[in-house]
């Protein structure tokens, strides 16, 4: 924005263009170009300056456009920062969750691994069937590959937190949930997704103001100088200046 507020401020001040060439255009036994119309030579070097005047609303306008932008960037810069804050926090809950799983189903696994002992001994004694005790053992093997894939599961989870948070450790940590309370914007007219209405707003009337500004007639001042000539022996006579009013 501090470049466009430079740029503008830049369009303001009188504006210098530089024009020159030369043009030979020979009739050759008779042949050629109308000499009436290209003279058979012609050089030209016209140095030009031309400034808009009449026009500060237009500034006032352009100024306005560079101000808006400048908003619409603070608040987009809020809405990125207040998402990043939101997937940061779903992914750590996310991987909060996992653990509180990995938690409940090493205690389950646990809680089976001593009851398999009990029942390896009932068995052993002709009191428990051992299909039944079999059955149990699929049960416990499948608790022990369902906790093998939370740890899995809770890598990626970790991983995943790792990289948004743009942290280069790769080490597995326990991670704890946090006390998280709500926290409501009490100005609601404040937070940045309500306000980037208004910019937008503001922009789109701007846009308006500037577009009407643009097919309205505009006046400029201008001053050229520099050399005009078809026939070099009059060059020295040829050098000259003006200066006037345009309107477009």
């Amino acid at each position: 924005t501090t470049v466009d507020s430079l740029l503008i401020k830049a369009g303001r001040k009188p504006q210098v263009s530089y024009n020159g060439g030369a043009n030979y255009a020979p009739v050759i036994n008779g042949i050629g170009y109308a000499e009436p119309l290209t003279n058979i030579s012609s050089i030209s070097s016209v140095v030009s300056v031309s400034q808009h005047i009449f026009n500060q609303k237009t500034i006032e306008a352009e100024y306005s456009k560079v101000g808006i932008q400048n908003q619409a960037l603070r608040i987009t810069s809020k809405i990125t920062e207040h998402d990043l804050t939101k997937a940061i926090t779903l992914q750590y809950l996310a991987g909060c969750s996992v653990l509180n799983d990995i938690t409940s189903n090493n205690e389950l696994l646990s809680s089976l691994k001593e009851e398999e002992i009990i029942l390896k001994q009932l068995v052993e004694k002709g009191l428990y069937k051992q299909v039944d005790y079999y059955a149990f053992m699929v049960e416990l093997k499948a608790q022990e590959i369902l906790l093998n894939d939370l740890q899995i599961q809770y890598q990626k989870e970790l991983s995943a937190l790792h990289i948004l948070c743009g942290l280069p450790d790769t080490t597995i940590e326990k991670l704890e949930l946090p006390g998280l309370k709500p926290n409501f914007t009490t100005n609601k007219a404040n937070s940045p997704f309500f306000t980037r209405f208004t910019v937008d707003s503001l922009g789109i009337q701007n846009e308006k103001l500037l577009v009407d500004r643009n097919y309205r007639p505009a006046v400029n001042w201008y001053f050229d100088a520099g050399l005009l000539n078809n026939l070099p022996r009059d060059i020295a006579k040829n050098f000259g200046f003006s200066v006037g009013l345009s309107l477009s």
